[in-house]
């Protein structure tokens, strides 16, 4: 249980910068790789290897985020 605790103390958040102009859609390359790491499959690898997963909840809305710009 305290090692659990330990781990969760050193999870943040990744952010991932594009450089692009805020009215330009994302490159295709960077749209592609996107809905790679938000992928379930992605997620439940990162998971496997012993990593915070992105929770569902998370990563469905910002799928969807990225998808409608």
């Amino acid at each position: 249980m305290l090692n659990a605790i330990a781990e969760s103390l050193f999870a943040g958040f990744l952010y991932l910068v594009v450089n692009k102009h805020p009215n330009d859609p994302l490159p295709l390359l960077a749209q592609e790789f996107l809905r790679f790491v938000l992928a379930k499959i992605a997620q439940e690898r990162v998971w496997r290897e012993g990593h915070f997963s992105i929770p569902a909840d998370v990563f469905g809305c910002q799928l969807k985020t990225m998808l409608s710009e």
